[in-house]
């Protein structure tokens, strides 16, 4: 993410702007390191951080995210639906509006 000139927000409702971007493996590494730490892994996760000299420093991990950039990637929509349904149980209780739970499978 950047900033337009002159500003220090990133989004795109501040004039910020976006660009697809290939990590190289260390940062892979580390960002893979990171988030073995973490008991349940969500279906989506983003690290945040900042290299000081050699080192990486983490600022946050993102696992709610706005605005997921659908737009960068070709085909990125179906992905995201593919996975959400294989990471959600087959079947699950749904909790209606008349406060019953009733089953669901995906299929």
């Amino acid at each position: 993410k950047m900033p337009k000139l002159d500003d220090f927000r990133v989004q795109r409702q501040f004039g910020g702007s976006e660009t697809l971007y290939y990590p190289d493996q260390k940062l892979i590494d580390i960002a893979q390191n990171i988030l073995s730490k973490i008991v349940e892994l969500p279906l989506f996760a983003r690290i945040d951080g900042v290299w000081q000299k050699d080192d990486f420093s983490l600022i946050e991990i993102e696992m709610i995210e706005p605005d997921l950039f659908f737009n960068l990637a070709p085909n990125s929509i179906s992905n995201f639906v593919s996975e959400t349904l294989s990471f959600m149980p087959k079947k699950s209780l749904l909790k209606t509006s008349n406060g019953f739970n009733q089953n669901f499978c995906i299929s």
